[in-house]
């Protein structure tokens, strides 16, 4: 160990300074920020049910067992379905694009419009032809 370091108290994060850390999507992770802002009632819960939401959602969101109070998935399906649902968060290229500010959004983009309506495009040309076919029919 570094002698300069020797008795020196290790300075604690935000995340470590808050009481409901999972309740703020601020000091999580990006990736997580969508499923934990839609908590605008919280303001309005007695402690200990801010206590619950915090733990369940380290547990669920996070799938952070180690919080330091009573777990809620206890079950080893329970676990597995937390651990499964953070890896795939975080394999999906979707939210990791997001997260790093890649994301291109097709309705953004500038210059001509018409060039990204596929849809629009298939339907007129399927329209054209059948109003060549009538007029090229016998009558």
């Amino acid at each position: 160990m570094n002698k300069s370091k020797k008795g020196k108290k290790k300075l604690k994060t935000k995340r470590e300074q808050k009481r409901y850390p999972a309740l703020d999507p601020g000091v999580n992770l990006l990736s997580r920020y969508d499923e934990l802002t839609d908590f605008d009632y919280l303001h309005t819960l007695p402690e200990d049910c801010k206590d619950f939401m915090n733990r369940f959602l380290e547990e669920w969101v996070g799938a952070n067992f180690n919080h330091g109070g009573e777990i809620l998935h206890s079950t080893k399906e329970a676990k597995k379905l937390c651990y499964d649902r953070n890896n795939a968060r975080n394999r999906d290229i979707y939210s990791r694009k997001k997260t790093q500010g890649k994301l291109i959004v097709f309705s953004e983009l500038s210059g001509n419009e018409d060039h990204y309506d596929f849809e629009e495009k298939a339907i007129s040309s399927v329209d054209s032809e059948k109003q060549q076919q009538v007029k090229q029919k016998p009558q």
